[in-house]
């Protein structure tokens, strides 16, 4: 990165209204039209790993209204340890799962429920639903939130493992959220040791709980269903809870 620009990045950092900034507004505010969100994203990246001091900060947690990475100044938001913002291959089992079929569902979840997910990809494809899941679709260096995008807006259906590793998590509620507003039919699968009371899930940040209070409250677009059992309990709050059988119907119209 030329050094005129790189400072004129930190600059706008350091004296910006908000600590934390997406590539879009920094594009926006700064009159950057010769880049788009994925090109400036990369350049920054490329900084922040040239040096081992770099002013620059991203997160990987979305904001309220994008997933895109946000960007601050060390001075203002402060160093600590974070995951990159490229997923990294590792080996995860995925027997009996064919990597090569099209995809038409995408599959939301916590990374650390991810051999519990692939387990629920392997019963999705004998309803003939191929799940995209970011562990075997996103390779090292592929930008996670442009994949993610163009997965959500692509693929017909839209599935998530509701774990409590996931109602914890705000870039889940985000991958909602873009399903939600992108009108996907949309399969919440519930982990059977997941506690149904919906004032402790919905009990998170302001972000996500609001999010989620729009997931469960009887949304025409979302169904749920046990897994990976496959009874109904009749005393959950959730009322849109339909059995394996109803939910093969529903995928068949």
């Amino acid at each position: 990165m030329e050094v005129e620009f790189r400072n004129k990045i930190e600059q706008f950092l350091m004296k910006s209204e908000h600590k934390w900034n997406t590539s879009s507004a920094m594009i926006k505010k700064m009159n950057l039209t010769q880049f788009s969100p994925i090109e400036l994203d990369e350049l920054l990246v490329g900084e922040y790993k040239s040096s081992e001091k770099s002013k620059f900060r991203f997160s990987t947690l979305p904001s309220k209204k994008s997933l895109d990475v946000l960007w601050g100044h060390t001075d203002r938001v402060k160093q600590r340890d974070v995951l990159d913002i490229y997923k990294r291959n590792e080996q995860i089992l995925i027997d009996e799962l064919d990597r090569l079929a099209q995809k038409n569902l995408f599959l939301s979840h916590s990374f650390k429920d991810a051999d519990h997910v692939i387990n629920l990809a392997k019963k999705l494809s004998k309803f003939n639903l191929n799940a995209w899941i970011a562990e075997t679709e996103i390779l090292k260096y592929q930008h996670i939130n442009q994949k993610v995008k163009q997965a959500i807006e692509k693929l017909p259906f839209f599935g998530v493992y509701i774990s409590e590793n996931l109602i914890s998590s705000i870039w889940s509620a985000k991958e909602i959220e873009f399903a939600l507003n992108n009108k996907k039919l949309i399969f919440g699968f519930l982990d059977s040791k997941l506690d149904l009371n919906l004032d402790k899930i919905t009990s998170g940040n302001k972000v996500s709980q609001e999010i989620f209070h729009r997931f469960f409250d009887n949304h025409h677009q979302v169904f749920f269903l046990n897994y990976p059992d496959s009874e109904i309990d009749k005393n959950s709050d959730i009322d849109q809870l339909i059995s394996w059988a109803e939910f093969e119907e529903i995928i068949g119209k």
